[in-house]
């Protein structure tokens, strides 16, 4: 049996491991909510090691990550003395069917589809982390948190003039808000201010990523476009982009196939579904709001000048 730390008096430890900013920020904040330290890792190589460093209770490991991935990991945490029962939870984006049972057969213990929702986290890790180790004081209160009540969203985007799908014309700029932000904001447990920190940092690197694709892409360099295409698809879940992200997986699946010429064509939607979800990221006029109207995301009327 694997032993745990004491922790009667300080929050259990839980390692992330994910090659993506903001999976490891929303994690850490979910993590910090629930009354857990977590420790932060950026690849299975990092992750060996704070585990030698921090001994965490449990690890949350990313399946697809550089140097040393989730299915690298878990074989070599496992040949290491007195962790062949350390709690393993893979992360991966968007559960395609079999993965479950891939990441069990390898010797993982339990499996999240990303983005990882709030409620879910609490459940799984409480399957595998005593609830009576993490200390009072951090432990959240069982109460109707604001996610579970419903959400507004107010968004001056343009929209079809015709209500009928199939008489309105085609293309990102005709639809409405290219984000689900209810099932987003549900899945950060209603946190506004770390959806304001996660879209700032998708400003960021979303931006960075979309030059890696077209760098990849003027150099030929068919594995550089795949990851790129695929970090930037998992960045895209956290707002639940559901347009951006099947051109995304698109993009990513022709680099694989090395079908350069066919992902030239696809990156161009890449870039005209970028552009929208960024106009919406960025728009002043946008606002998330929760029994108070004047509550804006997003506002970069100041950056703008």
């Amino acid at each position: 049996i694997f032993l745990m730390n004491d922790t009667s008096s300080k929050p259990q430890k839980v390692l992330i491991a994910d090659d993506h900013p903001m999976n490891r920020e929303m994690l850490e904040e979910m993590l910090i909510s629930l009354g857990y330290e977590a420790i932060v890792t950026s690849n299975g190589e990092e992750a060996l090691q704070k585990i030698e460093q921090d001994k965490p209770d449990l690890a949350l490991i990313d399946i697809q990550m550089p140097k040393l991935d989730g299915l690298g990991f878990i074989q070599r945490i496992r040949e290491k003395p007195g962790y062949a029962t350390f709690p393993v939870i893979a992360l991966t984006a968007y559960a395609m069917q079999g993965d479950r049972e891939r990441c069990l057969a390898a010797g993982m213990d339990d499996y999240l589809a990303k983005p990882v929702r709030a409620e879910v986290l609490k459940e799984t890790l409480s399957r595998w982390l005593p609830q009576d180790h993490v200390p009072v004081g951090n432990r959240p209160e069982l109460e109707e948190k604001p996610c579970q009540q419903e959400y507004q969203v107010r968004a001056n985007i343009p929209r079809p003039a015709s209500s009928d799908p199939a008489e309105s014309p085609k293309g990102p700029a005709s639809q409405g808000p290219i984000c689900d932000w209810q099932t987003a904001l549900a899945q950060l447990d209603g946190d506004q201010e770390l959806m304001r920190e996660l879209i700032a940092l998708f400003l960021e690197t979303g931006l960075s990523l979309m030059d890696q694709i077209r760098e990849a892409l003027d150099r030929g360099d068919s594995v550089g476009l795949m990851k790129a295409a695929h970090t930037l698809k998992g960045a895209v879940t956290t707002f639940r982009a559901k347009a951006v992200w099947e051109v995304l997986y698109r993009l990513e699946q022709v680099a694989s196939a090395k079908n350069l010429s066919e992902a030239e064509k696809v990156s161009r939607e890449v870039t005209q579904e970028m552009e929208q979800l960024i106009l919406e990221l960025r728009s002043e006029n946008f606002a998330l709001t929760n029994h108070n109207p004047s509550l804006m995301v997003g506002n970069t009327s100041e950056q703008r000048g």
